[in-house]
């Protein structure tokens, strides 16, 4: 028995000794496996089953702690990427320019959108300047620092559980003599690379010059 699978039937041997499998909200029903069709299929229903009734073992726990932070990230992502392409949608409208792709679909025309941010907005910013082009491409950076900011620490975060989650399975192998599955640790890269993905998926427009004033 693998050391996952004697985690998880210590803690359900326990569970029922301690009566607590007694009350449980779908006792009698039958268990839809939505959503777990992708685990190993003899540790499925026990998985199940403890994450339902919120009966974990610290590394479940953990796991679970990874899974709820990976939604996040996902959900900051998306949100950001509503912010970016309304705020660039904005700012092609006030240059009254074709970048020469779409703006809403800026992340299909990377290598396009890059050599508009690099080459050209400086230029069109100088023929269009105006207070409002000025205020919004502040905005825009503030935004995106903001953004990317949270996302860092929500990696940062992430990073922390996985230790903890990896030093739990080294710690637990070690106490049981068990043989040590490679599969039940995680990997995670490290925060210099999650920020130039970040910085590739939302390019960040160049610090522009308005006399005296730089942002």
């Amino acid at each position: 028995m693998f050391l996952v699978d004697r985690i998880a039937e210590e803690k359900i041997q326990q569970a029922m000794a301690e009566g607590k499998f007694d009350h449980l909200s779908t006792k009698g029903q039958p268990y839809r496996m939505d959503g777990y069709l992708f685990e190993d299929p003899e540790t499925r229903v026990v998985t199940k089953i403890l994450r339902d009734n919120n009966y974990l073992p610290e590394v479940f726990y953990l796991r679970k702690k990874i899974e709820q932070l990976e939604e996040q990230l996902s959900a900051l992502i998306e949100q950001f990427n509503a912010v970016y392409v309304s705020l660039f949608q904005q700012l092609i409208g006030l240059l009254d320019v074709d970048p020469g792709y779409p703006p809403e679909a800026f992340d299909r025309h990377l290598p396009k959108h890059r050599r508009f941010l690099k080459l050209h907005l400086s230029i069109w910013v100088n023929l269009k300047s105006s207070s409002s082009l000025w205020s919004l491409l502040e905005q825009f950076y503030r935004q995106w620092r903001c953004f990317r900011e949270q996302y860092l620490s929500l990696q940062a975060r992430r990073a922390e559980l996985i230790d903890l989650h990896n030093q739990e399975v080294l710690r637990q192998t070690l106490k049981e003599r068990d043989r040590f599955r490679i599969d039940t640790t995680l990997g995670r890269l490290s925060l210099e690379a999650c920020g130039e993905w970040f910085d590739a998926r939302f390019p960040r427009l160049p610090r522009l010059h308005r006399s005296s004033h730089l942002f």
